[in-house]
């Protein structure tokens, strides 16, 4: 492989990155929902570090964290492109954008839980 490709290579992967963090910085300005997401979530990984958890709990709040804002990000791509398919606003649409943002619930609650059963115990021990 000569170094011509190799740096045709970098480029595009750079490009992509560059395309994924617009899609994120994006979301976080125009999403009222995400801006809710992201202040989930430096609460939470302030309270991780005060409340010390462990690798394993870090691990598990942050694979939650992001299946939380990966879904919104998902939920949120789906609807800008059915908008833009149809922007009529058909009984179809709205069941799937409806179907698409329960989704997001879903793991909201889960990740709810999950959070109370990773802080929870540590919060009652550090007040003790």
């Amino acid at each position: 492989m000569n170094s011509g490709s190799k740096g045709r290579k970098k480029r595009w992967y750079d490009i992509g990155l560059r395309y994924a963090l617009n899609g994120l910085i994006e979301s976080i300005k125009t999403e009222r929902n995400m801006k809710v997401h992201i202040t989930a979530t430096v609460i939470a990984i302030i309270l991780a570090f005060v409340l010390k958890l462990s690798v394993m709990e870090w691990m598990i709040l942050l694979l939650t964290i992001a299946m939380v804002i990966g879904m919104e990000l998902v939920n949120t791509a789906l609807e800008h492109a059915l908008d833009y398919v149809a922007p009529e606003r058909s009984s179809e649409i709205k069941i799937a954008k409806d179907i698409a943002a329960s989704s997001v619930l879903l793991l909201s609650i889960v990740a709810f839980v999950i959070g109370l059963l990773l802080f929870l115990p540590k919060f009652i021990a550090f007040l003790t």
